[in-house]
This record gives C-alpha cells, sequence and structure tokens, in this order.
C-alpha cells in the first residue's frame, strides 16, 4: 500500500508538472484572431482565434493602448486560466484595413460624436410642435426620408406661445441629421474595396435625394400658395360682390 501511494502522488506530481508544462508552452505560442465583441464601459471582450475558439481579454491585457475597436486583427497568446480561454500580451496586428459598417439601429443622441463610430455626412434641421414626443419622431422621420440613419447633437429649445387666450409650450427639437457608420477592421483587400465602393456609392446618393425633396416639397407649396391666392380671390370678390349688390339694394330704397 506504501510503494502504490507513493507511485500514486509521484504520478500525480508529474501529471501536474506536465500540464504546468504545457500551460507554460500554450501561454508561449502567439495566435492571431480578431474582436468580436468590446464593452468599454467594462473594458473588456472577446476575442476570436484562428482556432475558432473565444478567448476573454481585458483592456489592461493590450500592450499598444490604441483604440480597441471590434474587427481589429490581433495578435496574442492564448493563456488557460481556471474561469476559461484567455488572451494576454494583446498586440494589434499591423494588416488592419479600416471599413464602414452600419451602426446597430438608428443613432438617436444628444453627443456630437461616437465612440467607434464616424460621421460621414451631416445636415441640421430643426423642427417643433407642442407635444415633445411629436417633434423628436418628426425628426426622426426626416433623417430616414433623407435615407440617413441617425440624429446627433439633439438639443431642445422651449418657447411659449399663444392662441386666442390659450398659452401652450412649444418644443423644438435640433439635431444632425446624419449618414453614421460604425469603424470596423479586414485582412481581405477586396473586402476593404467593395467596402470603400458601396460607401462611396451610398454618398453620392444623399445629396440627390436632399435636393429632390425640397424641390417636391417647394412645388407642393407653391401650389398650396397658388390655390389659397385663387380662393382668397375668389372669396374676395364674391363678399365685394354682396356688398356691392347690398349698397345698390340700400340707394334704391
Amino acid at each position: 500500500m506504501i510503494r502504490c501511494r507513493g507511485f500514486v502522488d509521484r504520478f500525480s506530481h508529474s501529471s501536474r508538472s506536465n500540464a504546468a508544462n504545457q500551460n507554460r508552452q500554450i501561454s508561449r505560442k502567439k495566435m492571431k484572431g480578431h474582436i468580436t465583441s468590446y464593452v468599454e464601459e467594462k473594458q473588456y471582450g472577446f476575442i476570436k482565434g484562428e482556432n475558432g475558439k473565444d478567448y476573454f481579454f481585458h483592456k489592461h491585457d493590450v500592450v499598444d493602448q490604441n483604440e480597441i475597436l471590434d474587427g481589429l486583427n490581433v495578435i496574442f497568446d492564448p493563456t488557460p486560466t481556471p474561469k476559461g480561454l484567455a488572451a494576454k500580451s494583446v498586440q494589434l496586428g499591423l494588416a488592419n484595413i479600416p471599413i464602414y459598417l452600419d451602426p446597430d439601429g438608428f443613432v438617436f443622441t444628444s453627443k456630437s460624436n461616437i465612440n467607434g463610430h464616424e460621421i460621414l455626412f451631416i445636415t441640421t434641421y430643426s423642427i417643433e410642435d407642442k407635444d415633445p414626443n411629436i417633434a423628436k419622431l418628426a425628426l426622426r422621420e426626416r433623417a430616414l426620408l433623407y435615407g440617413l440613419n441617425g440624429v446627433v447633437g439633439v438639443h431642445l429649445e422651449k418657447r411659449t406661445a399663444m392662441s386666442g387666450n390659450y398659452r401652450y409650450t412649444v418644443h423644438r427639437f435640433t439635431g444632425g441629421l446624419c449618414l453614421i457608420k460604425k469603424i470596423s477592421y479586414t485582412m481581405d483587400q477586396n473586402e476593404a474595396r467593395q467596402n470603400a465602393l458601396e460607401v462611396q456609392d451610398e454618398l453620392q446618393k444623399i445629396r440627390p435625394r436632399i435636393f429632390a425633396i425640397h424641390e417636391q416639397e417647394k412645388f407642393f407649396l407653391l401650389r398650396w400658395l397658388s390655390d389659397f391666392w385663387t380662393y382668397l380671390k375668389i372669396t374676395i370678390s364674391m363678399k365685394m360682390t354682396a356688398l356691392e349688390a347690398a349698397i345698390r339694394s340700400w340707394i334704391n330704397r
């Protein structure tokens, strides 16, 4: 029993030593991968290694403290931990080509800039209403009408208006209607080239679309004014005719 226990002890110690050596060997081997997600507020994220596995990393594990963004290619030390796989000594890859991706949904914010994003086109627009929710919705709808995907730098101004004896608050929202893109990275030059062409095509369509919308709105406004002026002239003419008839009737009495 004693000899057997001694063998088991030696085997257990040898196994632990081998496992530790394997862990050190794994951690010393550099691996390529790319950042799949990073939470700036928590300062941690995950890297997809070239072996298809996910590795946890913290900001302090990144060697060069540049802006950490999704899609960045990295080189790191894969390190097993009691909680799972982790990436240590993370270095940003040299072959990162920036590309633009659509953000996660429509952007509506009071901020002028958003971390990890770039504004490629912006135009200022204001709209007001008694109901602040209607005004904000109208600002969003205007951006969508222009083919844009965000409103940044949104701010509110209030004023008091009157209708007869009724006083009410008018809410005026102003913001930058914009085309905003999420910055990502790739090592594929064909993907980067195709992305650049798509973004350029998207930008080239914005100004003609806005111009066409303004021309259409101007046309309808002028037609409405013309119709209103015609209505006004007819109404005045009818009233004048009625007034002349009333005067002649009074004179002929």
